[in-house]
């Protein structure tokens, strides 16, 4: 399985519970199984807890920089 880049990690964790496995696969393009697989090791590393008690705004951040980053956002506009 192909890792999962820091924002998805982010949003797994904040929303794995609400939606699970199977949606969560299908958003990410990734079976049910992978996402449950990776859930996993975040709890086992801490990540899980880590990203899932963020706040608004810390979470609005990590998916901003990662957007910028990845050329979905273009630099200028957050200038």
């Amino acid at each position: 399985m192909k890792p999962l880049k820091l924002a998805d990690r982010v949003y797994l964790a904040r929303y794995f519970e609400v939606d699970g496995p199977v949606m969560m696969g299908a958003l990410f393009g990734k079976s049910g199984q992978n996402i449950q697989r990776a859930i996993t090791i975040m709890r086992n590393n801490g990540e899980y807890e880590l990203y899932r008690k963020l706040n608004d705004s810390e979470f609005e951040k990590i998916l901003n920089c990662a957007e910028v980053k990845h050329g979905a956002i273009e630099k200028y506009d957050h200038q």
